[in-house]
């Protein structure tokens, strides 16, 4: 009844003389047993690439033989199959399907068996355990030493930069302070330790709110970056200008920050000369507002920028009317072409200032005599910026020449006429004594002759 059971292995003595008898619960025996063997392999055919996938899945970054792999899952998958296959033929005569799965087998098996003749030099180069090793530890030494070389260039550029470099770890609140950074302040590299409570000491009192604020609106994500300007003290105790960059390098997964690095610039000169010019421009703009001179900034197109109220007296305007008009507008003609002379004279830098007589229109129609001086200020650039303009009304003195020019014109006209009637005066006398010699002489010999 049965001719051939394929792949049922050696049964035990018993079951074979049953089944020389044609015992039927043999056969089921029989089939049962080759079943679930079969199944057994079956399922271990299907678990190993299974298993080999999902070691894939999980560690394919570290598996540089990744291909031979996945031929391995086929070739073991395909093996599963025709195992399946034949199964199968027990109760459907598939011979065609489990000769497809065969051939199928077949080429995936010789593929791997190229590939892995492909990958042997390769395999056979793989580093035994204590040499990859060896080599890690060489190149762990080649790592720390480039390190170390670029630490170094890393400071030799900062202390080129003339930075302090900080290093702040919150969590047990030291501080890292670099040589160049003590040294701004005057101090050796000993004398200041890494607590944060003594940078904090030094912090001059007015700007510690300002300082800390920064630093807890940065530590909170509320700045990109930590950036101020604060002063420190330094060891002679005088306090000095520093501008303070830094920024959170490192974070806990909270968000907490665990470290924040930064620099220090030393500021405190640029800082001064900020105050002078500060307290320049404020003695400038009192000295130009409250000055009982005129003065004026104007452009070099002739434009108002700027007026003080003394001017706006003089010419009778309001500061909003004379910026909307040029000098020209307000200057009389037969002084316009010496005034914009001298203009073009200070911008071709033949001559640095200018002095002169000159009148404006007054805003009624008054004409007004003012002494004008004027300085050109330049930009940058070598461009001309504005010119300084100072202006004093000397109508009352040009008056007061006028009439001083008249009286010495009376007065001269006067001295001529004296001097003509004085003329007269000793020609009269002339005559008089010419006419009184004669008769003068006559009386002289009369009396010496009397007795």
């Amino acid at each position: 009844m049965i001719k051939a059971l394929p792949n049922s292995g050696q049964p035990d003595t018993v079951l074979w003389q049953q089944l020389k008898d044609g015992s039927e619960l043999a056969v089921g025996a029989l089939i049962r047993q080759y079943f679930s063997h079969l199944l057994a392999i079956w399922l271990a055919y299907f678990a190993i690439p299974l298993l080999l996938f999902l070691f894939l899945r999980k560690k394919k970054e570290v598996l540089p033989f990744g291909r031979i792999f996945w031929l391995f899952i086929l070739f073991i998958f395909s093996c599963g199959l025709t195992h399946l296959a034949d199964s199968i033929m027990f109760w459907i005569p598939v011979y065609r399907v489990s000769a497809l799965l065969l051939l199928l087998t077949a080429i995936i098996s010789w593929a791997t068996v190229i590939t892995l003749l492909r990958l042997l030099p390769e395999l056979f180069a793989l580093k035994s355990p204590a040499q990859v090793e060896a080599i890690m530890e060489k190149r762990f030494h080649g790592l720390t030493e480039q390190l170390k070389q670029s630490e170094e260039r890393w400071q030799f550029a900062l202390e080129g930069s003339g930075l302090g470099v900080w290093d702040w770890n919150t969590e047990t609140n030291e501080v890292f302070f670099s040589r160049m950074w003590k040294e701004m302040l005057g101090y050796e590299n000993h004398e200041i330790s890494s607590s944060f409570n003594e940078w904090e000491q030094m912090i001059h009192p007015d700007d510690k709110r300002i300082v800390f604020e920064e630093i807890e609106k940065h530590i909170s994500g509320n700045s990109p970056a930590y950036r101020v300007e604060h002063r420190l003290k330094c060891k002679d105790g005088s306090y000095k200008w520093i501008l303070t960059s830094g920024m959170v390098t490192s974070r806990t997964i909270e968000g907490k920050a665990l470290r924040l690095v930064g620099t220090h610039d030393d500021i405190n000169t640029s800082k001064i000369q900020q105050e002078k010019l500060r307290i320049s421009e404020n003695t400038f703009s009192n000295a130009f507002h409250f000055s009982s001179i005129g003065l004026g900034l104007v452009a070099p197109t002739g434009l108002w920028l700027d007026v003080n109220p003394a001017l706006c007296t003089l010419l009778g305007y309001s500061r909003e009317e004379l910026l909307k008009i040029t000098f020209q507008d307000i200057t009389h003609p037969d002084d316009l072409h010496i005034d914009l002379d001298f203009v073009q004279q200070m911008i071709n830098r033949e001559i640095t200032t200018c002095q002169m007589e000159k009148r404006y229109f007054h805003r009624n129609g008054q004409i007004i005599w003012v002494l004008l001086s004027v300085s050109l200020v330049w930009e940058l650039e070598n461009k001309p910026k504005f010119f300084i303009s100072q202006i004093v009304d000397i109508s009352t003195i040009k008056h007061l020449m006028a009439e001083l020019e008249l009286k010495n014109e009376t007065l001269q006209l006067n001295t001529a006429d004296l001097a003509g009637k004085m003329r007269q005066l000793e020609e009269f006398n002339r005559i008089v004594a010419h006419n009184l010699r004669g008769p003068a002489g006559n009386i002289k010999m009369l009396l010496e002759i009397l007795p």
